[in-house]
């Protein structure tokens, strides 16, 4: 039985026996392009070529609460999604470690810079401490930002 060899290349151009030879994984720095053929017998297979991009994960920064009174408040966020679109939203509830409810989803555009993220919430009980957290996902992962608290009036 014939042993099989992969030869691939990074540069654009197409790859030979003569090019590296593939036997662990190929770290991918950058958006790049690997091309490689299969070689046995010295019979080359036709090139293959598959483009990778990398996207960084998702950034988000937990703002204050704002506008408390007796039953709302509004939840304050900033996010980050510089490679890919992704959702923005809160997780909430009165305790730190049961962050159970969560709040509707909100579109973040590819973006260089910080998008303000605002949901508000409704329906609260009087003189209660809420915590909460917010929650930005996309095809890179998705990232949670610190738990921040605040009473209602």
């Amino acid at each position: 039985m014939a042993k099989h060899k992969i030869y691939y290349t990074t540069n654009g151009t197409t790859p030979t026996a003569s090019s590296t030879e593939y036997t662990k994984p190929v770290a991918v720095n950058a958006t790049e392009t690997i091309t490689a053929i299969a070689v046995a017998n010295e019979t080359h297979t036709p090139s293959a070529k598959a483009l990778y991009t990398l996207v960084a994960s998702p950034q988000v920064l937990t703002g204050l609460a704002s506008s408390i009174t007796t039953t709302t408040a509004m939840l304050n966020a900033s996010a980050n999604d510089s490679d890919v679109a992704g959702r923005a939203w809160f997780v909430w509830g009165t305790s730190k470690t049961a962050l159970k409810s969560t709040t509707a989803q909100i579109a973040v555009f590819a973006s260089a810079s910080s998008q303000n993220v605002a949901v508000p919430l409704t329906g609260m009980v009087t003189k209660t401490t809420y915590y909460f957290q917010p929650v930005v996902s996309s095809i890179a992962g998705t990232t949670y930002g610190a738990i921040q608290s605040f009473t209602t009036e």
